[in-house]
């Protein structure tokens, strides 16, 4: 989209207010979710198993979270 258009379109700032919402999520997310490709690859089989099963859960809460804000967002 270009810019012009998106800074007019008529759903801008609900949309910016999504993105928001979103960032203050993924920057809020634990600490120990925060791993670069590197540190994941070098994890033990078990660890990795662990750490994708609190990346589901973190993301199912987050993502339930945004919908929540969505629904209650004026648009």
């Amino acid at each position: 989209m270009h810019r012009t258009c998106y800074e007019h379109w008529k759903h801008h700032d609900y949309f910016e207010s999504v993105l928001l919402k979103y960032r203050e999520l993924w920057n809020t997310r634990p600490q120990n979710l925060r791993l670069a490709v590197e540190e994941i690859k070098a994890l033990s089989d078990e660890e990795r198993e662990r750490f994708w099963r609190e990346v589901d859960q973190w993301s199912l809460r987050a993502f339930q979270e945004l919908q929540e804000f969505a629904r209650t967002s004026p648009l």
